[in-house]
């Protein structure tokens, strides 16, 4: 009778009890390596979304304000949490006809011609393809936030028509219509601004809301937005602006300080924006 050696094949208790030990410590080494790199790149990704919010909402603030009535902004701050800015745009603008101007007989009305300090109820505007829309406001030699919430450097646009058309039918110019008002100071380059919005940018309970209102309404100086009013940004820790007004031969600047913050991280961006200050 034949007999048949078989080989047994396996692993001791030893050797189970030796490997189940290493990988025990190769994973207690490499284990908050891990958690150092997913927590490095979760944090690198709320740095980058944070900075990516922050750049978009001071770039949409800085678009806005360039489109401002020169001397129409004003930082608003309470002493609390209420941190914003307001004021008011401009859609478009032109030149206007002063009294010493000589463009031609489609100019010619003296009473349509701007004299500072005079009552008019219209004047001619050189302005190619101005147009009237309602709540639009005509404004002036604007030189401070409190002209215009007397109302002394504007008028609300009560209708825009062609001056004298041309044998070859070219229109020359505009007269743009108003309650009689006397303007009390000259523009430097004789400008006239269609103002159309009163903007406020404000921060409110972490968010920044934008509040937007028809012509001069709301344009107090005082805070109006809400939590009703569009939402711009949220996780706002803080805002901060400084506006320096310049002179009329030289540019405002506003300065916007703003942190925001998810999570364990938080940013802070600072950004200086330069405005036309020449009414």
């Amino acid at each position: 009778m034949t007999t048949v050696s078989r080989q047994q094949h396996g692993f001791t208790l030893i050797e189970l009890i030796t490997t189940t030990v290493l990988i025990s410590v190769i994973s207690g080494i490499l284990a908050p390596i891990i958690n150092m790199a997913i927590s490095s790149y979760a944090d690198t990704e709320a740095r980058v979304l944070l900075t990516s919010q922050g750049r978009l909402v001071i770039e949409r603030i800085a678009r806005e304000l360039r489109h401002a009535v020169p001397n129409s902004i004003s930082v608003i701050n309470d002493g609390t949490t209420a941190e914003g800015i307001e004021f008011i745009t401009s859609r478009t603008g032109g030149r206007y006809i002063a009294a010493t101007d000589d463009f031609g007989t489609a100019f010619a009305v003296p009473s349509r011609r701007f004299e500072k300090s005079k009552n008019k109820t219209n004047l001619y505007l050189i302005a190619p393809g101005l147009n009237y829309q309602t709540n639009e406001l005509l404004v002036i030699a604007n030189a401070s936030p409190n002209n215009l919430i007397s109302g002394t450097t504007m008028v609300p646009v009560t209708a825009i028509a062609n001056t004298q058309i041309t044998p070859d039918g070219t229109v020359n110019g505009k007269i743009i219509s108003f309650a009689a008002h006397q303007f009390p100071n000259d523009s430097p380059g004789k400008h006239i601004q269609i103002a159309d919005y009163t903007h406020e940018i404000g921060m409110l309970n972490g968010s920044l809301r934008w509040h937007r209102a028809n012509g001069a309404t709301d344009y107090d100086m005082a805070q109006d937005w809400s939590a009703t009013d569009p939402l711009l940004a949220t996780g706002i820790d803080n805002i901060d602006f400084t506006y320096v007004a310049g002179t009329p031969q030289s540019s405002g600047t506003m300065r916007i300080e703003l942190q925001l913050s998810k999570g364990k991280e938080t940013i802070e961006l600072y950004h200086e924006i330069q405005i036309r200050n020449t009414p």
